[in-house]
C-alpha cells in the first residue's frame, strides 16, 4: 500500500507540474490582461519559470527521492504513463472552474502542436531521470 501512495503521489508531482507548464504557456494573453504586463514580459517570465520547474523535476528526483527508486525495483516506470491521467485531472478541473470567456483568451493553434509534442516526449524525460536517480541511489 505504501509503495501504490509513493508511485501515486510522484505521478500526481509530475502531472501537476506538466499541468502547470502547459496551462501557463496557454494563458499567456489572459496573464498580461489580468495583470495589466506587456505580453512580451508575461512571455519571457513564462519561459523562465518553465525552465525552473524542468529543472525542479530533476532536483527533486535525483537528490530527494533517489533513496525510494532502489526499493521499487521497476515499479516506478509506471509513472511514465500515469502521470496523464493526473494531468487530464487537474487540465479538466481548471478548465472548468475557469472557461474562456473572451475570445481573444485562446491560445493559438500551433501551441497545441506544441503540447502534443511535449506531452509526447515528456515520458522520455521522467524515463532519464528515473534512471539517473536509480543510478545514484545504487552508488550509494
Amino acid at each position: 500500500m505504501r509503495k501504490f501512495l509513493f508511485l501515486n503521489s510522484l505521478s500526481a508531482y509530475l502531472g501537476f507540474l506538466f499541468f502547470v507548464e502547459v496551462h501557463l504557456a496557454f494563458n499567456v494573453s489572459r496573464i498580461a490582461r489580468l495583470t495589466g504586463w506587456e505580453p512580451a514580459f508575461v512571455m519571457n517570465s513564462i519561459l523562465l519559470l518553465n525552465l525552473l520547474l524542468i529543472a525542479l523535476i530533476g532536483v527533486v528526483y535525483i537528490f530527494i527521492l533517489a533513496s525510494h527508486f532502489t526499493s521499487l525495483n521497476n515499479l516506478n516506470y509506471i509513472s511514465c504513463v500515469t502521470w496523464f491521467a493526473y494531468f487530464i485531472g487537474f487540465s479538466y478541473v481548471i478548465t472548468s472552474l475557469f472557461p474562456i470567456v473572451n475570445p481573444e483568451d485562446k491560445a493559438n493553434k500551433v501551441l497545441g502542436l506544441i503540447t502534443i509534442f511535449a506531452a509526447c516526449a515528456y515520458p522520455f524525460y521522467i524515463l532519464f531521470i528515473i534512471f539517473l536517480a536509480r543510478q545514484r541511489g545504487q552508488n550509494k
